[in-house]
């Protein structure tokens, strides 16, 4: 059945008017109602994004020009990315790429995409690993893209690192992003398993786990339960197999005076600190995002 929407008046930098591109008109407000009819989260705001990426526009702050002049190719990039939006493929898929915390990366479709409640640990890490002496060595499991750990070496000259993950097409795109960054030299990416032996003791680890218990998976939104590989959703049954597993593992990972930090959901952080408090570890401390809300425990070696 079709519903309204009604397109509310926004006290906003953005002026809400029609676009107007070359021999056709497209009103903001009627890709507004067209993405919430979709039930896509925010819908404005990915209208907006999708304007903007085709007017090369790439701070959300930058106010949209109240007239745009757009030929027919271009409508139909803006067509072709409101259509992905409308079957629910998230917009940095889209896209092809992300910025995350100061590096540019590439994505794929059988790889995990950057979200950016990631981002701040990247920033409680850099504060952290900017105090200690020397030169640094980080461990990223399960890399992914490699965002994170491209991200504080980046951030932290003096460092540099090893990404380890079970996908091949993780650690081929990890590399990738590494060269497209010019940090090839201080990133190394391999295929492993977080229990499998590292080789060496570093001085921090790393970690977006998954942690999804595996009955809860068919509810996630469909941005990322149809389009992000399930094996990085996956946590077990009870969405804490990564944790259950480093609190035995992550003495033979980090040196004694280094720490990790793992990235969990606030209904985990109980357990979680339990786990490692089992394990005998101490002093260990909950991180919390821009919002306030915990995402990160941070666990002194």
């Amino acid at each position: 059945m079709a519903r309204s929407y009604d397109c509310p008046r926004k006290k906003v930098a953005v002026i809400l008017v029609c676009v107007r591109m070359t021999q056709h008109n497209l009103d903001l407000c009627a890709m507004e109602a067209r993405l919430a009819e979709a039930g896509v989260i925010a819908p404005l705001r990915e209208a907006e994004r999708i304007v903007r990426r085709e007017i090369g526009l790439n701070d959300d702050r930058d106010t949209l020009p109240a007239q745009i002049s757009l030929d027919g190719v271009a409508l139909g990039r803006v067509e072709k990315m409101m259509k992905g939006r409308v079957a629910r493929v998230p917009f940095e898929r889209l896209a092809g790429e992300v910025s995350f915390a100061g590096v540019d990366i590439e994505l794929a479709p059988d790889v995990f995409k950057p979200y950016p409640e990631s981002i701040a640990l990247v920033e409680h890490a850099t504060l952290l690993l900017e105090r200690l002496p020397g030169s640094l060595r980080l461990l990223d499991l399960g890399c992914g893209t490699g965002c994170l750990l491209l991200a504080l070496l980046q951030a932290l000259p003096r460092a540099s690192g090893v990404g380890i993950d079970l996908n091949s097409s993780s650690v081929a795109l990890a590399q990738k992003n590494a060269a497209r960054n010019g940090l090839q030299d201080r990133a190394t990416f391999r295929i492993a398993s977080w229990s499998d032996d590292a080789g060496e003791s570093f001085d921090f680890a790393i970690c977006n786990p998954p942690r999804v218990p595996t009955a809860d998976i068919p509810l996630l939104i469909p941005e990322m339960r149809d389009h992000d590989p399930h094996f990085a959703l996956d946590g077990g049954p009870d969405g804490l197999a990564f944790y259950t597993a480093m609190a035995e593992k992550l003495p033979l990972l980090v040196k004694s005076g280094g720490y990790g930090l793992f990235q969990l959901s606030p209904s985990q952080v109980a357990d979680v600190q339990v786990l490692f408090a089992k394990s005998g570890f101490r002093d260990v401390m909950v991180k919390s995002n821009f919002y306030g809300f915990p995402n990160a425990l941070l666990i002194p070696c």
